[in-house]
């Protein structure tokens, strides 16, 4: 019997949800499943045990936090201990006496490498801890390899690093340790290759700021309420508890340059580019999420003028009423001024910003776009005055409480939804350096003067998500 202890500091907001039970496995009940090492001899109720997996032969690895320290909590770092023990098919079959069902994960029947891709810069600086100290003793302990990338630039992944993993063959698995702007340069890496058809497998640990793809593909709410979010996609990675799903990406183009980007999360424009652009001048005094508010209430007075154009194939608008899309004569052109902008591939932008609900049955290929048009807000914009201006953001602020609450602003009359494959979005009347910003999962570009961009569904097949 084995017993490995890793210790290190779990990323801000990833506290693991502990089932709260009275349950114990006591420690006459530790002597019974064969443990003798004594720095397992205290007492561990149910709800400190994060998952056990186990393999064909039945032999079990028992992840769990040590309840004697203070257990995994961002607010005593030097008490952030997880153990993981090896269990024997004996001690196995006394263990599921104790754990719920939801807890036990059967092992995948690969054996090779992980390879964890890691943003040293996530988690103020922790990430590199999290993935050297805890993932690659966990990932041992399960009887895999591993191997760590670090990751230095955007450059750096597209020029060494993505070649490099495409050349490691089929079904190579991927554990990026970062957030939603280290996997995208990841995948803009990935889609800059001549070859592209290597199957990849891809698994995120969410230690950067928002982790909105993570809290999309492991919704917070719908979680088993013993699994720790931070080691979700780890689990799914390399057990047989989820099936992948499938890729949807944009990709942007400007016009005239050129210049391309593909994008996992959002494209944006107006209100939420102008949140990237201020709270990215605010990460060090304001690490958290709560730097993308304290942005939005410099920007939400501020509209940005220019045309939208919806269109491809079966453009689809919602309807409140119907609660369900119908389809539009395209192509659709909407005038300006916007207040807020954004072609959403998933459902949120953080754990509990839920911007786009419908993107939970949404067919692959396409791509939302969710506005808001002063001209939709009720009042009467001919006069663009400071005062107009602010009771149009009054009204549209409770659209934003709405998407915090659990996404119920799609019901909205000031809010617009459509369904498509492409658009275009030509800014105009650029007075603000906010004015013609496209935001592709976090990076900034201006549009310039005359020019747009246009955006376009990407299929990329021969990657899976976990």
């Amino acid at each position: 019997m084995s017993l490995y202890e890793v210790s290190g500091e779990p990323a801000e907001g990833s506290l693991l949800a502990f089932h709260k039970t009275e349950t114990k496995i006591t420690r006459p009940e530790w002597a019974k499943l064969g443990c003798v090492d004594a720095a397992a001899q205290i007492s561990v109720g149910v709800k400190d045990i994060l998952a056990v997996v186990y393999d064909s032969d039945e032999t079990a690895l028992l992840l769990y936090a040590d309840a004697a320290r203070a257990a995994i909590d961002t607010s005593k770092p030097s008490g952030s201990t997880l153990r993981a023990l090896v269990l024997a098919q004996s001690s196995w079959a006394s263990l599921k006496q104790h754990v719920p069902s939801e807890l036990i994960h059967e092992l995948s029947s690969s054996t090779a490498p992980v390879h964890l891709v890691v943003n040293p810069s996530a988690s103020q600086g922790r990430a590199r801890v999290i993935a050297e100290r805890i993932v690659v003793s966990l990932l041992r302990a399960l009887g895999r390899q591993s191997q760590v990338h670090i990751t230095q630039s955007a450059a750096q992944i597209k020029d060494e690093l993505a070649p490099a993993l495409l050349r490691l063959g089929e079904h190579t698995q991927i554990l990026v340790c970062g957030g939603d702007g280290t996997m995208s340069e990841l995948l803009n890496g990935l889609a800059a290759q001549p070859i592209r058809n290597v199957s990849l497998e891809l698994a995120t640990l969410p230690v950067g700021t928002a982790n909105a793809f993570d809290a999309w593909l492991h919704p917070p709410e719908q979680l088993q309420k013993y699994h720790p979010r931070l080691f979700a996609g780890l689990l799914d990675l390399v057990t047989l508890r989820h099936k992948p799903v499938a890729l949807t990406m944009a990709k942007s183009v400007i016009s005239p340059s050129g210049s391309t980007q593909y994008a996992h999360v959002v494209v944006s424009f107006a209100l939420h580019a102008s949140i990237l652009h201020d709270a990215e001048k605010m990460r060090q005094q304001h690490p958290g999420i709560d730097r993308f508010k304290l942005a939005a209430m410099q920007n939400v007075t501020e509209w940005h003028a220019g045309t939208l154009e919806i269109k491809g194939q079966d453009i689809q608008l919602y309807s409140p009423a119907s609660k369900s899309f119908t389809s539009c004569d395209g192509p659709v052109t909407l005038d300006g001024p916007f207040l807020y902008l954004a072609s959403s591939l998933i459902d949120r932008f953080e754990p509990t910003f839920i911007v786009d609900p419908l993107r939970r049955d949404a067919p692959a290929g396409t791509i939302d776009l969710v506005l808001m048009r002063p001209s939709q807000s009720g009042h009467d914009i001919s006069n663009a005055s400071k005062t107009t201006r602010e009771m149009v953001a009054g009204t549209m602020g409770k659209v934003f409480e709405a998407m915090y609450n659990g996404g119920k602003h799609i019901d909205s009359p000031h809010v617009e939804i459509y369904r498509c494959t492409t658009f275009t979005f030509t800014p105009r009347d650029q007075t603000s350096e906010k004015h013609g910003l496209v935001c592709n999962d976090g990076t900034l570009e201006k549009i310039p003067a005359g020019g747009s961009v246009t955006v376009t569904t990407h299929a990329f097949p021969s990657i899976e998500i976990y």
